[in-house]
């Protein structure tokens, strides 16, 4: 049976996961518990990520991250996100700008969203890392996702993703709102 990923390939997901500003998630014992689900509020959210992409048709690419921005019906943001091949021999550090689309209008607490984002992406060999990267490109690309609550703050978000230079992902990210 063929090795998919390697040990080095889950460090990173691993770390985003565990290492993440969901630990903020102390309420104020006197602020209203209904304030939580007031939707004329602004907010901010933050949450890591774990994705697959394909960046190319023979192989996938797996990594982890974290994306925030603040909004409710548009959101203004960033995602972040590093991916390793299957060989385990090209990297991939994604910097993108999102800007979130709430389909539902102001109540950004559930519900489905469409996601655009563009940035650079830069590939590097895992071995021989270097500064600036060998080479990058622009990224950009469409999501589709849900919102689906988990208490008054917490979310979780499974999405699907198109765009270039990855042709299709998915992923699911849980995060907290401010």
């Amino acid at each position: 049976m063929r090795k998919i990923f390697g040990k080095k390939t889950w460090l990173l997901p691993v770390l985003c996961i565990f290492f993440s500003p969901l630990s903020l998630s102390a309420q104020d014992p006197i602020q209203d518990n209904n304030s939580a689900h007031n939707s004329n509020r602004e907010e901010f959210w933050i949450s890591p990520l774990v994705e697959i992409n394909m960046y190319s048709i023979s192989s996938l690419a797996i990594g982890g991250g974290v994306a925030f921005a603040y909004g409710d019906e548009l959101a203004i943001g960033l995602k972040t996100a590093w991916f390793t091949g299957d060989s385990g021999e090209i990297t991939t550090l994604e910097i993108n700008i999102l800007l979130r689309w709430n389909i539902l209008g102001s109540d950004s607490s559930s519900g489905p969203f469409i996601q655009v984002g563009a940035g650079p992406v830069l590939f590097t060999q895992y071995e021989n890392m270097s500064i600036p990267a060998d080479l990058g490109s622009i990224s950009a690309g469409a999501s589709f996702g849900w919102r689906l609550p988990y208490g008054p703050n917490w979310f979780i978000e499974p999405t699907l993703r198109i765009g270039f230079p990855f042709i299709l992902g998915a992923g699911i990210s849980g995060g907290y709102r401010f």
